[in-house]
């Protein structure tokens, strides 16, 4: 069963965010499909805790768990902590990962920033 992950940041330094954007793309793992990510989500209930959301899926649980105990994403996390706070989440996902997959050919790297006012300083 597929599986999404919830990615949820406060930026603490937008100067090593960028670094750190740049980073993940070489660590990447091969099968994780970005279905949406936010530099600007609006918040409908609460106080607003983070400025970027993504929602990301994997083929299945242990893809995830694979990907999160590995040595690059532990090396990922130390730099992901000098520049940010995160809340992230894996949660059971009824849609197919081939359905999901086809998500990813509209997502590319500018469409994380369309309005360059919420873009990070």
């Amino acid at each position: 069963m597929s599986v999404l992950v919830i990615i949820q940041l406060k930026i603490t330094d937008a100067s090593r965010f960028r670094l750190l954007e740049e980073t993940f793309f070489a660590i990447r793992p091969e099968g994780l499909v970005t279905l949406a990510w936010d530099a600007a989500a609006m918040t409908v209930v609460g106080q607003p805790q983070f400025d970027h959301v993504g929602i990301a899926a994997f083929e299945s649980r242990e893809k995830a768990r694979e990907f999160f105990q590995s040595p690059q994403y532990r090396n990922f996390t130390v730099m992901r902590e000098a520049c940010a706070t995160a809340h992230v989440q894996v949660v059971h996902s009824p849609a197919p990962f081939d359905i999901l997959s086809q998500g990813e050919r509209f997502f590319t790297t500018k469409d994380r920033y369309p309005n360059k006012d919420v873009m990070p300083d």
